[in-house]
Formats: structure tokens, sequence, C-alpha cells
């Protein structure tokens, strides 16, 4: 017997159902990457002003070397990245223009010359026609006294008196030109004399500039990534190659706007992603027109820059040219390489902490010193000195081979 009726569930009605607990972790991780991806945003744009945290680059003292004239290069002796000595011999040049002008000078030199000794034949004749002529000058002037006196007793004519002072005059004429002529002689042969001095310290000068088109390092370092191949045009001033030389540190960009104080002998942590080391500020100061081109960001504006100079005191070996994030401690570099040195559990891994362990630099010199531990005096001419008996030398006759020389 039926008393009631079963009771059907709605299908439009469902009972509340308990969550499970993974739906609850999966919106907490969505929120908390929200959040993440929030604060990322924040601090890629305004946090460089709160926190120190910029870009830099690894650089090192640049020298560029020139020519001072058109020139063609003729031989290399030197490959990128070699170490090279101050003095050492770099490439031989040759220049058309240097052995025109040359030609020229000299050419303008031996006229010159002509000249001078034309004036100096002149300059001797006058010496030897002066005293004769003034001697003529003065029996020319006895006689003319003479035959007035005896024109006023009576004893000769007027035409003969007229005609003794007329010699007398046109032999005081005589020396009168040749004094004219040794004046001007001599006034000559000192102008061309100081010409010829300074044509000649030119010739010199422009010999010593030449110097037979060899090329000598202004330092010691290292060969820069780019040398013109044999056969090479280069302008007067184009710079040839590049050598750098000195201790590499970074040059960092700072914004102006920041709400932190940098100052001289500040700490911070260099990185590059793979390598950290510790670093100091040197010197701060100097705005940039426009930071480089690597550190320009589409999404930023656009603005000057202070730029820090930072000593590198721990070694890393980056890269010569490489971009370097530099932070604090309290940075996100910093915080990275403290979790980093908790995982590892290598104190080493700190360079803010442990800069006592880190190695010494080694420097251009000491590299020299291990390719060849006796020293070799650079001289004026070649860089160069013999070593067995200490002669300067001009001419090495194996540029590739250092050490090597020919003796007269």
């Amino acid at each position: 017997m039926i008393t009631r009726l079963k009771t059907r569930p709605r299908l439009d009605a469902l009972d509340n159902q308990r969550r499970g607990a993974g739906k609850k972790l999966g919106r907490r991780i969505y929120f908390g990457l929200l959040v993440a991806l929030g604060l990322s945003l924040v601090y890629f744009f305004v946090g460089a002003r709160f926190v120190l945290v910029a870009d830099g680059l690894v650089m090192r003292q640049r020298y560029l070397v020139a020519a001072e004239y058109d020139s063609r290069l003729m031989e290399s002796y030197i490959r990128p990245g070699d170490t090279i000595r101050a003095g050492q011999m770099l490439m031989r040049l040759d220049s058309r223009d240097i052995a025109n002008k040359l030609s020229d000078y000299n050419t303008k030199r031996s006229e010159l010359q002509n000249q001078l000794e034309e004036i100096e034949a002149l300059l001797a004749q006058s010496n030897k026609l002066l005293p004769l002529a003034e001697e003529q000058a003065r029996r020319a002037s006895d006689y003319a006294e003479r035959v007035d006196g005896l024109f006023n007793k009576g004893f000769t004519t007027l035409l003969t008196r007229n005609q003794a002072a007329d010699i007398s005059l046109s032999k005081r004429r005589d020396v009168a030109a040749l004094e004219g002529e040794k004046q001007s002689a001599e006034k000559r042969l000192k102008t061309v004399s100081l010409t010829i001095s300074e044509l000649q310290s030119v010739i010199d000068d422009t010999k010593k500039v030449f110097d037979e088109g060899y090329i000598y390092a202004p330092v010691a370092g290292v060969v820069g990534p780019v040398i013109p191949a044999t056969g090479q045009v280069n302008q007067k001033g184009e710079p040839i190659l590049e050598i750098l030389s000195g201790q590499a540190y970074i040059l960092a960009f700072f914004p102006t706007n920041r709400l932190y104080s940098l100052s001289a002998g500040d700490t911070v942590t260099i990185s590059n992603g793979l390598r950290t080391a510790r670093g100091r500020i040197e010197n701060v100061g100097g705005l940039t027109d426009a930071v480089p081109a690597e550190f320009q960001n589409t999404l930023k504006r656009r603005e000057r820059q202070e730029i820090v100079r930072i000593t590198i005191e721990t070694e890393a070996d980056f890269p010569l040219g490489s971009t370097v994030s530099i932070s604090s401690s309290l940075g996100p570099t910093g915080l990275l390489n403290r979790i980093r040195t908790a995982l590892t559990g290598s104190d080493a891994v700190d360079p803010v902490e442990t800069s006592s362990l880190a190695a010494p630099r080694r420097t251009v010199e000491d590299i020299l010193a291990e390719q060849d531990p006796e020293p070799i005096a650079p001289s004026p001419a070649a860089g160069k000195s013999c070593r067995t008996c200490g002669k300067l030398e001009t001419m090495l006759s194996a540029p590739l081979a250092p050490g090597r020389f020919v003796h007269d």
C-alpha cells in the first residue's frame, strides 16, 4: 500500500557542494602571480629610484693609434688580443703623400742651396773688389785735389779740373755700389740660410713623424679586436687600431631622480648573470647625453643619467664590453646571490661578504713578465734594445719574434 510519493531531486536545483581544497590553492596561486606581476611592473618602471640598481659596461682605458698622414698598410706584426709592450713595433705603413712632400722639400732645399752658393760667391767677389775700389777712389780723390790746386795757381785748365773731379766721383760711386751689394748679399745670405735651416727642420720633423712608416705602441696593453688588412688605405687621423690598457672598470648609469645617495667608496655588487664580483664606487659625476643603445628601452622615457665609475675589487673576468648589473646587497642581485649562497653553502659566492677570499688581479705587466721574465727597455726609435750588448736598435729582423735584432 502506497502511503506517500517518493521525492525526486529537481534537475535545475542542485544542492550546494563543498569545494575542494585544490580549487582554493589554485586561486591563491593565481592571485599571487597577479600580485607578483604587479610588483614586477612597479619595480620595472620606478624601482631604480628606490633601490640601488643600474646597468653598466665593462671598460678599460682605450688608446687609439692613428697616423698623421694618409697611408696604406704594408705589414702588420700583431694580431687581435695580443699583449704588447710600450714601444713595441706594431705595423709598417707607406705614404705617397709623405714621399711627395719630402721630394718637394728636398727640391726646394736644393734651389735654396744654389741661391746660397750664388750669394756667397757674390759676397766673396764684393769682399775682393771693395778694397781695390776704395784704393782707386782714394787715388782719384788725391789726383783731383792736386789738379784743383794747380788750377787755382793757373797751371791747368778748367776742363782738366772737371775731368779729375768726374773720375774721383766715379770711383766713389763704384765703392758705394760695392758696399751696397755687399750689404744686400749679407742680408740675403742670412735670410736664405735661415730659410734652409727652417726647411731642414721641417724635413727632419716629417721624417721623425713618418719614421720610415713604422708604428709603435704608445702604451702597454692588449690589442683591440679590429686590425686593418694588409693593403688597406687609411685617411689622415683615422684610427687604425685600438689598444686597451690598464685595469678593467665598470661605467655605470644611474637615474638622476633616485631617492638614495651615492658617494665614492660605497660597496656594490657587480653581476652579469653568471659571475659576481665586488665593486667599489670610485667617483660620481657627469651626465650623459644619451645612455648606450643596449640600455635604451622603448617602454621607458629616455632621460639623461649620471655616470658612475666603479672599480672591480675581486676577480671575475667579465668580458670586455659586456653589460653587467649593479646593485647593493639589498638589491635583487644581492638577494639572489645570498639565496644562492645559502643553497650552496659556500661563502665565497657572496663577494660583498668575502672580499678577502678573492684572488689577486693579474695586470698586463704580470702577463708580460710571465711571457718574458727578462724585460726589454724600450728605445725611442724601435722600442727595443739588444739583450746581449744593450745597444738600441732601429730595425727588427723578425718583427713577430721579439728579442732578435740586426747589428750594424
